[in-house]
């Protein structure tokens, strides 16, 4: 998965900063939800020294699950690129997507959900990724995304006392994650997790 932007202004700069900890949780994220649990990590940061410090831009994460799957990915926002590409690659096929986020796309020209939830967050079918099997090719429709979905989730379990839609484990993970892809990155070798 590679999630490129053009958006230099957006990075939080300084060593406390950084792309890792922004995009970085992100795509790790899906690459754990569509894996599973991760074994190894092997990581290479992007540089720029910035007014506010040295911070990282750029990033190449490999994650070898538990499964024995191997995830790469990956993500910038400083070359002036705007560019994603998704590829799930099996014995029986490949899944290739150059997935857009139409939810941020219409928050940025001033659209907002209310009023039309039924509608927000659906994908163009020529934005549709392609499975590609002994079959033949089909493409497969997008599902609806909806980020409030989430904050209903999140506002009936503190107003519940429940669980949030996010379980804490899944989120520690993640972090574990981003913090061996540093140490990778920082001395040159795969942390096992």
């Amino acid at each position: 998965m590679r999630c490129d932007q053009d958006d230099p202004g957006s990075i939080e700069a300084g060593p406390q900063g950084g792309l890792l900890r922004d995009l970085g949780s992100h795509v790790v994220d899906q690459a754990l939800l569509v894996a599973g649990q991760p074994r190894t990590v092997t990581a290479h940061l992007e540089h720029q020294e910035l007014p506010a410090g040295r911070t990282d831009v750029g990033f190449t994460i490999g994650i070898e699950h538990v499964s024995g799957t191997h995830s790469t990915v990956s993500a910038s926002k400083a070359y002036r690129l705007e560019s994603r590409d998704l590829k799930l690659l099996g014995d029986a096929g490949t899944y290739v997507s150059d997935y857009s986020d139409v939810q941020a796309k219409a928050i940025v020209a001033g659209d907002r959900p209310a009023g039309k939830r039924a509608d927000w967050g659906v994908e163009a079918e020529e934005r549709w990724g392609t499975l590609s099997t002994r079959d033949g090719t089909r493409r497969i429709p997008s599902r609806q995304g909806d980020y409030t979905r989430y904050y209903d989730a999140f506002a009936h379990a503190v107003v519940n006392g429940e669980a949030g839609p996010v379980p804490a484990a899944q989120g520690v993970t993640v972090l574990r994650v981003l913090d061996a892809a540093r140490q990778s990155a920082a001395e040159h070798h795969t942390v096992t997790l």
